[in-house]
């Protein structure tokens, strides 16, 4: 209180000769020790006198009046005691209170200051009830109003808002043989309620990631036995001089099938970082097919893509999620008839700007922008869209602006965001420019090596219509093909089969045996033999650990002919 500024204040301890005192810390200017009248009382003359002293007084440095009192064991035993409940208060995870008979707060741990929000010297002598606003006050006033002796809680299911926090509150009343107090244990239920759904959220992604890889190796298998019969077709029709003008566009087709089993597969491995540089607006261009059918169809969608846009290294399932998040959260925020607007181009950052945006560094950038005409933001949610946990009520389907964010950041880019209520939002998003990939020339794969039909090469793998066709597509090479559908029955046959055998070709993916055992016992069973792996998932996992240990080479379904044939040929040709 400031009228109190200079008032001298002395304090008088029980405890003194028990615990050092530290008056000075908290702006005392003395410190008596209690003990008998007949000698404290010149210790309290002495103080007043330094009053009378004013200004020319002496500091006092330590408590007075310690030598006349004994150190009492049972009190220092019960400091102790305290001591240490106060260090087990003070890491708990709840908030815990102890409230007057009054019902005034006469003990708050560091849990309960923060969830009240107030300072100690505030919350002490507080009336409880008055922390709280209705209807939550009336809850409150209602169970301390008749408390009793037993228990009263407010459970999770029916929580308090304290401020801006969920709570959850148990009372419990404490007797003893001179008063009665009241404990209150408070847990922040928004807290717990965020961690679960995070955890829950955690979960879902990883069955998604699952269900996802596993959708996309079975789409891969059922699509090597579609491209390999494709590729033995046309073989077939060129030897016979028909022309097959159908087969193109079909090749076409299954290329971006195999496209999309390939974002499946990025999605499944967590997210793995895999960039390649591409020219942004052709990327742009291709994702808005895919994913135009999450816009609502009143609205219209606009695009302008700059002839000058330039390339950037991205890794495209991401950057192909950004662009999703953004046009759904448009399109939600349009909630009916409206526009949407995709442009792409060049973005200079000078010295200045970049000063103001993290790490990133001047120069060539090219910028990403999906504006909306819909309902807006006002100024407090724009400060807040990237907060992990923050959501609008027109949110939904997009994966949250706090993805967004961090993709964008982890890319080395920024985001801008320009909102007004009934103006609509523009979401412009920068990224590095990179020089364009050199074009290689695109080599025609040449025919395996025949050595004179003695290749012989063990085909494995349980999906039967695969096998076969692998097999028809290496006789077509000029191989002698062994083939069988376990990894069991691969291993007998390295054991048994008289002739060479130059090569396997292991599906990773066998029921009866795991990859890793069944490349080991091959390897015993036939040292010099060599061994390309194959699947429907990528070379990340598995494949990649095994190729590390000394297999020689790895392809993912669906492959075609082509790459068959140049894949044989490296390994064959290699030492």
């Amino acid at each position: 209180m400031p009228r109190l500024k200079n008032v001298y204040i002395c304090i008088l301890s029980a405890i003194a000769a028990e615990q050092e005192i530290d008056f000075i810390g908290f702006g005392a200017d003395a410190c008596i020790a209690k003990g008998p009248i007949n000698k404290m009382s010149k210790h309290v003359l002495y103080v007043l006198r330094q009053v009378e002293l004013g200004a020319t007084r002496k500091p006092l440095l330590k408590t007075i009046g310690c030598e006349d009192v004994f150190i009492r064991h049972i009190t220092k035993e019960l400091l102790s005691t305290k001591r240490h409940f106060e260090v087990i208060l003070s890491k708990m995870s709840q908030g815990i209170l102890e409230l007057s008979l009054e019902g005034n707060i006469v003990y708050a741990n560091d849990v309960a200051l923060s969830l009240i929000g107030m300072s100690e010297e505030k919350v002490l002598s507080t009336p409880f009830v008055s922390l709280f606003q209705e209807p939550s006050f009336a809850k409150v006033k209602e169970i301390f109003g008749d408390l009793g002796e037993h228990e009263r809680s407010i459970s999770e299911e029916h929580p308090l808002m304290l401020g801006n926090r969920q709570i959850s509150l148990a009372a419990i009343p404490v007797w003893d043989q001179e008063r009665k107090s009241v404990i209150v244990i408070m847990d922040d239920v928004g807290e717990k309620n965020r961690m679960k759904e995070q955890i829950m959220q955690a979960q879902k992604m990883k069955a998604i990631s699952t269900l996802a890889g596993g959708i996309a190796h079975e789409f891969n298998n059922a699509l090597q036995g579609i491209v390999g019969s494709l590729d033995l077709l046309q073989s077939s029709l060129e030897k016979s001089g028909i022309d097959a003008p159908y087969i193109e566009p079909m090749h076409t087709s299954l290329k971006r099938m195999s496209t999309l089993t390939d974002q499946l597969l990025a999605y499944a491995e967590g997210g793995k970082y895999q960039p390649r540089t591409v020219h942004l607006a052709d990327f742009v261009k291709e994702a808005l097919s895919s994913i135009q059918h999450s816009i609502e169809p009143r609205i219209t969608l606009k695009t302008h893509f700059a002839e000058d846009t330039p390339h950037v290294a991205v890794d495209l399932t991401q950057l192909q999620m950004v662009l999703l998040a953004l046009v759904t959260n448009a399109s939600e925020a349009i909630g009916g008839e409206g526009m949407i607007e995709v442009r792409t181009g060049e973005y200079f950052l000078d010295d200045s700007s970049a000063q103001h945006h993290g790490d990133l560094k001047p120069g060539p950038f090219a910028f990403l922008t999906v504006k909306d005409n819909g309902r807006g933001m006002d100024r407090e949610t724009c400060s807040r869209i990237f907060e992990p946990f923050f959501t609008t009520k027109f949110q939904g389907r997009g994966f949250g602006m706090s993805a967004v964010y961090g993709i964008v950041r982890n890319h080395e880019g920024w985001i801008f965001l320009d909102s007004a209520i009934n103006k609509g939002t523009e979401v412009k998003i920068i990224l590095p420019s990179r020089n364009p990939p050199q074009k290689k020339k695109k080599k025609k794969a040449a025919p395996a090596k025949r050595s004179n039909g003695k290749i012989t090469i063990l085909v494995v793998d349980d999906e039967m219509p695969v096998l076969q066709v692998t097999k028809e597509m290496m006789e077509a090479l000029g191989y002698r093909v062994i083939e069988t559908d376990s990894g069991s029955g691969a291993v007998e046959i390295a054991r048994t089969e008289k002739g060479k055998i130059d090569m396997v070709f292991l599906d990773i993916g066998l029921p009866d045996m795991d990859a890793e055992k069944a490349y080991r016992l091959l390897k015993e069973a036939r040292p010099d033999i060599k061994v390309i792996l194959c699947s429907g998932y990528s070379i990340e996992g598995p494949a990649r650990k095994l190729l590390s240990t000394g297999a020689h080479g790895f392809i993912q379904k669906p492959y075609t002919l082509g790459v068959l044939s140049e894949k044989i040929s490296e390994v064959i040709g290699s030492d």
